[in-house]
């Protein structure tokens, strides 16, 4: 049975409604996870939370809930220190990278010296406190401090150890004139009223040096910190000594206000000195983080924001996790799976079930008794999803197909079938991995015809892809020698690797381009095979080169795709470049510096060919770019031209989508004059409002017309620009 989960006691965020088709030329989109919280503070009215890769508040007085990106407002992704200064409305944030941002009511500046510097490799934000004007900052590199006034780095504690020594700070506490730090060699002490640069002005508690610290917290007059995860300590007569009361658990979080809080995975107390009081309890181990602030606000490992008081869980809608192992677009919808690498399959099941986005809402959809999923793929008007360990789902027929009914057969190594892709062509194709029948055909009928290892040449494929004449390309596990074998049924089959030109046998992506060249990425660099269809034997791959040099000679290539207009994505660790067909353009360069991309560290592209829409799996999440291109169409039936009309302030670009491949697009004035041709990516053309000389086109009506090869003209649209 399929269950689709929409919500579970959660609020959702309320976007703005676009239709999927019309976003923008150029536009990005996050699409991370926000049931992990990792962190929660409250900034005036308002309760943050950052998840692991994203940032969102609820907003107490209207109740909505928001989200805080790289595309809106943030400098990076991945926080890791986050904290509210009430005195000067100010909302730090730090990130894993070194980057820190100071948000205020009325900018956000960025203080990057730290996240710049090559004095240490662990550059994460640690703990942020406050005192006076300046925020105080822990990390790797000692304690910084930035005026508040200057928005920069004014001091560094940093050679504050044991005569002098370097140390590594983790938490901090304020008290009074007092900065407390829990470093690398124990728990400091110093007076901000000092000059802390001399690490003479800081006491180190000897008794505190051989032991794990962690967390500050006050109260009834006492600093108290914790040992080796549950041990509470507590300060008094100038020396460290434990309270006697033991957390029955790890301590994730402490905050003080009125009395001190402390939680552990599944539980909140309130510690008066000499004892602990239980205050909330949860479930199971979710506690990531918590606040009390009139009700207890507590952060989650997998339900979001859990208000106490009402039970409910608040985050944005979004994946069920960053972590997809594979995206696919089918349909005009984004499909994301979260199974288990085949190589690394040992019989677990992850329960979990599939992501679906239709252009503006996220979903989430379950398949009772069928999990580890893989891949999706519609043949014969109807879907179907594989998993890795489980088989097939036949959707519209609500049926699983495995060893017990079908002739799909156990792993050699595990029970059921390990199923890493499915490919519809003239059959749906079928990749069983570790199995005496790799690759299995299934017909219109229903009916499956098995292909033995002896014929395909490998017991686990990872990848099947055709070209556009039929043969299919299959690509080849690494333990199994790598590279990839070509096959047309029955037992026709050419097998390629290093000998063959490949410059690595270990292959992370293979795909076909629309003019059926073969694109072959490796750990080693990138070559293309041209007539994927034809390929003899001795066929010799095309080095990829651009302004006559030999592109990614030697690098990493971890992803590629094509779009609509046959354009070449290649994700390397420098980041995603954006090549047309011909490779004489290099249309874009993406990377986390110039672009709100989380992270240059790419796992997966996938293509949305019905609206353009590029998704883009990086080690921070997920996130979407609206391309100039879609699939082209067969007539001009559903040409769309938007945003229309132009008003006054827009900036960006005009797109023209539902139209042929390789169509000249000419924009006249409301009298004919010619201002503009342009030529399309796929299926759309975009207009930047200039005309032949560069300038910007003035107000009034403009006409758009489609010329053929053989000159013929349709018009297909008006657009109404307005400066």
């Amino acid at each position: 049975m399929l269950r689709i989960v929409l919500s579970s006691l959660c609020f959702f965020l309320t976007l703005f409604v676009v239709t999927a088709q019309n976003i923008p030329l150029g536009t990005w989109r996050t699409h991370f996870s926000y049931q992990n919280v990792k962190l929660v503070e409250k900034a005036g009215n308002k309760i943050f939370c950052a998840a692991e890769n994203g940032l969102f508040y609820f907003d107490l007085q209207d109740q909505s809930l928001n989200k805080l990106t790289k595309i809106n407002g943030l400098s990076d992704a991945n926080i890791s220190a986050m904290a509210y200064y009430a005195a000067a409305k100010l909302l730090v944030i730090g990130y894993t990278s070194g980057g820190i941002d100071l948000i205020s009511e009325e900018e956000t500046t960025t203080v990057t010296d730290f996240k710049t510097t090559d004095l240490v490799t662990d550059k994460a934000i640690k703990d942020i406190k406050f005192w006076e004007n300046n925020i105080l900052i822990a990390t790797s590199l000692g304690v910084i401090v930035i005026s508040i006034p200057k928005k920069e780095i004014t001091e560094n504690y940093r050679s504050i150890g044991l005569n002098g020594a370097d140390v590594s700070v983790s938490h901090l506490f304020v008290d009074a004139n007092d900065l407390w730090a829990i470093t690398n060699q124990g728990i400091q002490l110093g007076s901000l009223n000092d000059n802390l640069l001399d690490f003479n002005n800081w006491t180190l508690f000897g008794e505190t040096t051989n032991q794990k610290n962690s967390f500050f917290g006050k109260s009834t007059g006492n600093i108290h910190t914790i040992k080796n995860d549950t041990i509470i300590m507590t300060f008094n007569n100038g020396s460290w000594a434990e309270s006697g009361v033991v957390m029955p658990s790890a301590v994730v979080a402490m905050q003080s206000d009125s009395e001190l809080l402390i939680s552990s995975r599944s539980d909140i107390y309130s510690f008066d000195g000499s004892q602990l009081n239980l205050e909330v309890s949860l479930p199971s181990d979710l506690i990531t983080d918590f606040l009390f602030s009139e009700e207890y606000w507590v952060g989650t490992e997998s339900k979001g924001l859990i208000r106490n008081e009402t039970e409910e869980s608040i985050y944005p809608v979004g994946p069920l996790s960053d972590h997809a192992s594979n995206i696919v677009a089918e349909k005009g919808s984004v499909y994301l799976f979260y199974g288990p690498s085949p190589g690394s399959y040992k019989g677990e099941s992850d329960e979990s079930g599939y992501n679906v986005f239709d252009g503006n809402t996220w979903s989430y959809q379950v398949i009772e008794d069928f999990y580890n999923l893989s891949d999706i793929a519609f043949y014969s008007n109807r879907g179907y999803i594989s998993s890795i360990g489980f088989g097939i789902y036949s959707m519209e027929e609500n049926r699983i197909l495995n060893h017990l009914n079908s002739s799909l057969s156990n792993s050699k190594s595990n029970t059921g079938p390990i199923i890493t892709n499915l490919e519809a062509a003239q059959s749906l194709w079928i990749a069983s991995y570790d199995n005496a029948t790799p690759i299995v055909a299934m017909d219109e009928a229903g009916e499956l015809t098995i292909y033995p290892e002896s014929v395909i040449g490998t017991d686990k494929p990872e990848k099947i892809i055709h070209t556009l004449e039929g043969p299919l390309l299959i690509q080849n596990a690494p333990s199994k020698g790598g590279g990839f074998f070509t096959f047309s049924p029955p037992n026709d089959r050419a097998r390629f690797g290093t000998t063959n030109g490949l410059p690595s046998n270990n292959i992370h992506i293979l795909n076909v381009d629309l003019e059926d060249v073969a694109w072959v990425g490796t750990d080693q660099g990138l070559i293309t095979f041209p007539d994927a269809s034809f390929l003899p034997e001795f066929a010799q791959p095309v080095n990829a080169t651009f302004e006559n040099n030999l592109l990614f000679e030697n690098d990493e290539i971890y992803a590629l795709e094509i779009d609509g207009g046959n354009r070449i994505w290649i994700a390397t660790k420098e980041g995603l470049w954006v090549f047309n067909a011909s490779f004489t353009s290099l249309d874009h360069f993406f990377t986390s510096e110039n672009s709100p991309l989380p992270s240059n560290q790419i796992s997966h592209l996938e293509y949305n060919s019905d609206n353009g829409e590029m998704f883009i799996q990086t080690a921070n999440g997920l996130i979407s770019f609206r391309s100039s291109s879609s699939a082209e169409k067969n007539n001009y039936n559903e040409v769309s031209i938007f945003p229309n009309p132009v008003r006054p302030g827009y900036t960006g670009l005009v797109g023209i989508t539902g139209l042929r491949y390789e169509t000249l697009v000419k924009i006249t004035n409301i009298d004919g004059k010619l201002i503009r041709e342009l030529e399309t990516n796929g299926g759309t053309a975009s207009w930047d409002l200039l005309d032949y000389n560069n300038q910007k086109v003035n107000s009034g009506i403009y006409v758009i017309f489609t010329a053929t090869n053989d000159g013929r003209e349709k018009y297909v649209g008006k657009i109404a620009v307005v400066n």
